[in-house]
């Protein structure tokens, strides 16, 4: 009986490191095992892989572990490695946070690139676009905002001019809700209660606030259908807890008190 358990050979070679100059780079398994009878499989967790990762080279553009599994087709014995790629510090980074939505209550908001590249040998500019208005420093690692639109963040390293940019779009939601009162009925000597309907009011998420000036409720003033017990203006607000936008109209409760 024999036995063939010889597993293939992986030879890595060292990577250039990626920099300003050159954004892609080559990690080659060139001088592993070779033929017609090895399967070549790369895969990364932090990094990125550009085109096949099948063969015995492949071209990245993240810095991070890139692993080569090696399979030999007349064993299926394995082999396994990995090489890291680095980036040069020369390189900066642009980062910015996620950002809130605006809306009728968040009417301004920060964009944090606080995460970014900085020091005296880097410059930082900010920019807008689709609309947006930058509120502050647009040199500063911090901004604010009151408008909706696309941020573009730029990091320049001033020895050697390498730059990175990131963006990111602000978004905005002040769409009004419609508010909507109705009452079926008229206060009399036998229907001393009325109830008010809100309930064909429009929002995603509803919240109820009846008021009046000469009225009186008989109920709590917060839910859809409150009681009344005396004529006079009602005022139904509705606020949308999707964007705390509001909307306020009236409804008359009238008397019909005839002997």
């Amino acid at each position: 009986v024999n036995q063939d358990i010889k597993k293939p050979t992986i030879q890595l070679l060292p990577p250039n490191e990626i920099n300003c100059l050159q954004k892609i780079v080559q990690v080659d398994g060139s001088n592993s095992s070779s033929g017609k009878q090895y399967n070549y499989n790369w895969t990364t967790i932090d990094g990125n892989i550009i085109g096949s990762n099948t063969s015995q080279k492949i071209d990245v553009d993240k810095p991070g572990y890139y692993s080569l599994i090696i399979l030999d087709n007349s064993n299926f014995c394995t082999k396994t490695d990995s090489i890291l790629v680095t980036k040069s510090a020369d390189v900066p980074i642009a980062s910015i946070d996620k950002v809130d939505t605006l809306n009728c209550k968040v009417k301004t908001i920060n964009i944090d690139g606080s995460k970014s590249t900085q020091g005296a040998a880097f410059n930082l500019q900010w920019s807008a676009t689709n609309g947006g208005k930058i509120i502050g420093n647009s040199n500063n690692n911090l901004i604010s905002t009151d408008a909706p639109g696309t941020y573009i963040l730029i990091v320049t390293n001033i020895s050697n001019n390498c730059k990175d940019t990131g963006s990111i779009t602000v978004a905005q939601n002040i769409q009004k809700p419609l508010a909507n009162a109705t009452v079926n009925d008229t206060l009399s000597c036998k229907k001393t209660n009325l109830n008010l309907n809100g309930s064909n009011s429009v929002a995603k998420s509803i919240k109820y606030n009846w008021f009046t000036n000469n009225g009186n409720f008989t109920s709590a003033t917060n839910i859809v259908s409150p009681s009344v017990n005396k004529a006079a203006l009602y005022q139904l607000e509705i606020e949308d807890l999707a964007n705390f936008c509001k909307d306020t109209t009236s409804i008359n409760v009238l008397e019909d008190i005839a002997k």
